[in-house]
C-alpha cells in the first residue's frame, strides 16, 4: 500500500512525505506505549523494496525532516517522549512480531537480534517510504530540477504495544493520537518555515 500510494501521489507533484501512525517497542526498559519514534532509518526486512535497490542500500530518512521533528519535540516540550533512531520494517506482522506460524524460533531470535542492536521499534511502511523518497529525490537531481524540487521524507510513530503481549489502554490511544498528531502538523510548520528562511 506505501508504495503504490507514494509513487501515485509523487506522481501527482508530491515532494514532501511524512508518515504518522503506530510501532511496537523493542526497547521496552526505557521506551513504553505512549512514546513517540522520530525514525531516523529503516531495517530492510521486508520484500517491496528489493524490487528497487538492493539489501544494500540502507533507507534512510531525510535530514531535513529529522531534524525538523526534533525541534518541534523540544519547542512543544515532548522531547522526553520522542526517540530518534532505527526502526524495522517487516511485510509479515503476527509471524515476526508476535511470533506466529512454524518458524517461532526464527523470528524470535530475529526480534532479539534486532533489540541487542538497539533498534527501537518495529512497524511495516517505513522501508518503501525512505527508499521510494531517496530515488524519487535522486531523479530530480539527474534531471537538473533546482534545490527547492528536493523530495523528503520522515516518520512519525507512537509506541502502541510492546509486543507480544502489552498494549495500550483506550485513554493511551486517544492521548497517542493527538500526540502524534500534533507532532506531525507542527513539524511541516517548522519545515515549511525552514525552507523559506533558507530561500
Amino acid at each position: 500500500s506505501m508504495e503504490i500510494i507514494l509513487h501515485e501521489l509523487y506522481q501527482l507533484g508530491g515532494k514532501r512525505f511524512l508518515r504518522v501512525g503506530t510501532a511496537g517497542s523493542l526497547q521496552e526498559q526505557y521506551m513504553t506505549v505512549g512514546d513517540i519514534v522520530n525514525a531516523q532509518a529503516a531495517v530492510r526486512d521486508e520484500r517491496t523494496t528489493v524490487h528497487y535497490a538492493p539489501l544494500s542500500i540502507p533507507a534512510v530518512a531525510s535530514l531535513e525532516m529529522i531534524e525538523a521533528i526534533n525541534k518541534t519535540a523540544a519547542e512543544h516540550n515532548m522531547q522526553k517522549i520522542v526517540y530518534t533512531g532505527v526502526v524495522h520494517c517487516k511485510s509479515s506482522f503476527y509471524a515476526r512480531e508476535f511470533y506466529a506460524g512454524p518458524r517461532v524460533k526464527d523470528n524470535e531470535e530475529y526480534m532479539h537480534l534486532l533489540i541487542d542492536n538497539g533498534v527501537l521499534a518495529s512497524e511495516m511502511e517505513t522501508s518503501a517510504l525512505f527508499i521510494q523518497t531517496q530515488l524519487y529525490h535522486h531523479q530530480m537531481k539527474q534531471q537538473g530540477q533546482g534545490p527547492a524540487f528536493k523530495v523528503l521524507s520522515g516518520a512519525i510513530l507512537g509506541i502502541g504495544a510492546i509486543p507480544p503481549n502489552i498494549f495500550m489502554t483506550t485513554e493511551q490511544e486517544e492521548q497517542l493520537t493527538k500526540d502524534i498528531i500534533k507532532l506531525a502538523l507542527n513539524t511541516i510548520k517548522t519545515l515549511a518555515a525552514s525552507e523559506r528562511d533558507a530561500n
